[in-house]
């Protein structure tokens, strides 16, 4: 029993909502309806056979085409088809299809006696360009050549500028790799210099250094009897230091005289 009830249920919310989606379909479809009358009851159709102007002479033939869906409105108010009127024989009686294009907007395009006679000439008479200059003309075309002329004048002298900024700093640059030159030989016959006066003043003379066989006679002696150098090497010892002992006397003697 649940089962049913609730299938029946759902059977009634669809079919309800399908009522619903059909009415507002509906409802949609006589708004478009009356929209569309609205629109043709404007009255912009298509006048085929329309009038021309008032100041035009009777003779003249004109032909207005409108829109397709004005076309159709012309065809509803005119019965269902497309209404010729034939122009008017009296100037001061004007048709009905006169009256209705006086009355009702025309949006369109409208062939006349004249644009059919310019098309058969093939429009002869061209319009004629001016190949002269007014004026004005020539005095803006005079401004803009002096403004050519000192914006060349301007290009030219910066150009210069630019040429004599890059001269003189290759000069410069010449004068400086130069001064560098001269710099680097100058401090190297500073550094000579300098060598030559440390050697010669601030260098001590070379003296004879006294008691040399007498202290490599030692030194021989301990390399050969290292284990018994007190007894084999007392000799040797005894002449170095009897050497240096007669050295060492005679710089204090010397001493002593200064």
């Amino acid at each position: 029993f649940f089962f049913v009830k609730l299938f029946v249920r759902v059977v009634v919310d669809t079919y309800t909502s399908l009522l619903f989606f059909c009415f507002c379909l509906l409802l949609c479809v006589l708004l478009c309806v009356r929209a569309c009358a609205c629109y043709l009851s404007l009255g912009l159709g298509v006048d085929f056979m329309g009038a021309s102007s008032s100041s035009m002479a009777p003779s003249t033939p004109s032909m207005g085409v409108g829109g397709g869906l004005g076309g159709v409105g012309g065809g509803l108010k005119g019965g269902g088809g497309h209404k010729q009127t034939p122009p008017s024989s009296s100037s001061s009686s004007p048709s009905p299809s006169e009256k209705s294009a006086k009355e009702k907007p025309f949006f369109g395009f409208r062939i006349t006696r004249d644009l059919l006679d310019k098309l058969d000439n093939g429009w002869e008479t061209m319009p004629v360009s001016k190949t002269t200059m007014t004026t004005q003309e020539q005095t803006q075309a005079h401004k803009a050549q002096q403004t050519q002329v000192v914006q060349a004048q301007a290009q030219a002298q910066a150009q210069a500028q630019a040429h004599a900024s890059s001269a003189r700093a290759s000069q410069q640059h010449k004068e400086t790799a130069r001064y560098l030159k001269q710099e680097s030989g100058e401090h190297a016959r500073v550094e000579a210099r300098t060598r030559e006066l440390l050697a010669r003043e601030y260098t001590a003379p070379k003296k004879q250094v006294p008691c040399v066989s007498e202290r490599r006679a030692c030194v021989d002696c301990y390399r050969l009897h290292a284990e018994k150098a007190a007894e084999r090497c007392r000799g040797a010892v005894d002449a170095y230091s009897k050497c240096a002992y007669s050295e060492l006397k005679d710089v204090w003697t010397q001493e002593m005289k200064a």
